[in-house]
């Protein structure tokens, strides 16, 4: 699958706009979907997560890190 790839190769996988993204995609896996999301700012993550096409199950479980965060807790 294109997505897992492009998720773990070592060139890809560490540019911004990438895992940007891969958090818009169906297919990007919950552990990596988690790893790419605590590498950017709230604000941008948040928006990106308006517009994702993530599962349901990853979108609440990245919504809530991202709540986590923004109070300060980890």
């Amino acid at each position: 699958m294109l997505v897992e790839a492009v998720c773990h190769h070592p060139q890809w996988a560490v540019l911004r706009e990438v895992r940007m993204a891969l958090l818009r995609n169906e297919q990007t896996p919950l552990a990596r979907a988690a790893e790419f999301a605590g590498g950017l700012p709230v604000t941008v993550l948040r928006e990106i997560l308006q517009n994702s096409r993530l599962p349901a199950n990853v979108k609440t479980y990245l919504l809530k890190d991202l709540d986590n965060r923004e109070r300060g807790e980890t």
